[in-house]
């Protein structure tokens, strides 16, 4: 994940990424771990209403999901394509 919007934008201290990992594996893998990391690096709100809590991620899962499998499926056609 980079620090800044664009892989040229450097953080605050001068780094280029947040988080650095290298998920290999089957695609079941790579989806699962992709997602972890993602989660991991993500804001999320918190409403407590008496004994409620409700944590509302900053992007929903689904669109997570499907970005990841469609980077996937793209990285897929281009080494074979």
């Amino acid at each position: 994940m980079f620090a800044g919007t664009t892989e040229n934008v450097k953080g605050s201290r001068g780094e280029r990424f947040l988080d650095n990992r290298r998920i290999e594996g089957s695609i079941s893998e790579i989806i699962s771990e992709a997602e972890k990391a993602i989660s991991h690096n993500m804001r999320r709100s918190t409403f407590v209403s008496g004994f409620w809590r409700n944590d509302i991620d900053e992007y929903p899962r689904e669109a997570i999901r499907e970005a990841i499998i469609n980077a996937l499926a793209h990285r897929a056609v281009s080494y074979w394509g």
